[in-house]
């Protein structure tokens, strides 16, 4: 008995001695991972850049573009008319035996031998020493009342003297049968050239876009459009050709330029203890002219910050917690964070006492969309 009464302090240093090894092995055995999920915050930022050269102003550059484009129309059909031939005729009596002088009437008629009829559009004054020129009128539209210089020379059923004679001494002509042909009208003049205005207009936006590559730009003002066509409006052809050259000028910045300028207003707005996440940066911006020919750009960005955690000093905030208290602790120092924590050995119910042992990763939420 008094042998073994002499053993039991042994035993009990023993079993405190495995009792502090198994606990030591614990201590440096056990690890810890903890995910800290923190929400996005929208920031936004507006600035208005000027074009200028100066420090923080965004810099400009002219551009132009010139481009040509032809459109075909076809004329419409329209119906003609026939007309009057027209010319006129001198009358004439120098014999003795004609009155001193006399009138021949307005619309006395004239033709030639083969009966083409003209009448006077006025009355003529003869003497036997001046002739009287008047004009005459076919009695008939068409064609065929056309006549050759003197070819009118009868008076039918004359009541003048008989030594009065006619003649004419130019062609009559001008007379034409009705007929349907093409002619151009304005309607399809306008037809064309509003057609060919739209594409010159849209091939001008083209072209300056291909040299305002990566940039934007303002236009100095409507296109100069120069408008030429081979044929002109009333013209009697079956089609004719437009012609249309623009030239437009803008004024143009660089697109990467303008966002770094917008960034650096976005940076500025950045809450201390807050930082920009890694999600792409929304640019957005409307140009605008200026009354001396320079423009301004109301630009926006648009990003998102998170809090700035220091993982060092949560690990020794949470070092020896248990899991409740830690997330506890974590989400009172990261409002709105979303937490998981997972120990190894998994029946170890505290977070490791030995900092280094606990891993802690920092996760910004998804967008909401």
């Amino acid at each position: 008995m008094g042998q073994n009464r002499q053993l039991i302090p042994a035993i009990l240093l023993s079993a405190v001695v495995v009792v502090v090894a198994v606990l030591g092995s614990f201590v440096y055995a056990e690890t810890a991972s903890v995910k800290v999920s923190v929400p996005p915050q929208k920031l936004v930022a507006t600035t208005k850049l000027s074009s200028g050269q100066g420090s923080g102003d965004l810099r400009t550059q002219h551009i132009d573009a010139t481009v040509t484009e032809a459109e075909s129309g076809t004329a419409s059909t329209v119906f003609v008319a026939a007309t009057f031939a027209s010319g006129s005729v001198v009358f004439t009596c120098s014999t003795s035996s004609c009155p001193a002088q006399f009138t021949v009437a307005a619309g006395t008629l004239v033709t030639t031998s083969k009966s083409l009829g003209y009448a006077t559009q006025a009355a003529g004054v003869v003497t036997r020493t001046n002739p009287a020129t008047v004009g005459v009128r076919a009695t008939a539209t068409g064609a065929s009342w056309n006549t050759a210089p003197g070819t009118v020379t009868v008076i039918p059923q004359s009541q003048y003297s008989s030594d009065l004679h006619v003649t004419n001494p130019a062609a009559i002509a001008g007379g034409a049968d009705a007929t349907s042909k093409p002619v151009i009208q304005q309607s399809d003049f306008d037809s064309v050239r509003t057609t060919l205005t739209a594409q010159v207009n849209e091939a001008l936006g083209v072209a300056l876009k291909a040299k305002a590559y990566q940039m934007s730009f303002i236009a100095d003002g409507p296109p100069v459009l120069t408008v030429i066509s081979d044929h002109k409006v009333g013209d009697a052809v079956p089609a004719f050709t437009i012609t249309i050259t623009g030239t437009l000028g803008a004024t143009a910045f660089a697109d990467d330029e303008a966002k770094a300028l917008m960034r650096t207003a976005l940076d500025a707005k950045v809450p201390a203890g807050q930082q920009l996440t890694n999600d792409p940066i929304q640019y957005t911006w409307q140009i605008q002219r200026t009354p001396n020919a320079g423009l301004t750009v109301n630009g926006t960005a648009v990003g998102y910050i998170s809090p700035t955690i220091s993982t060092n000093a949560l690990r020794s905030r949470i070092r020896g917690l248990n899991v409740t208290d830690a997330r506890k602790s974590i989400e009172h120092s990261v409002p709105g964070s979303q937490v998981e924590i997972h120990i190894s050995p998994v029946a170890v119910p505290w977070l490791p006492l030995v900092a280094e042992h606990i891993m802690i990763t920092v996760q910004v939420q998804s967008l909401a969309h």
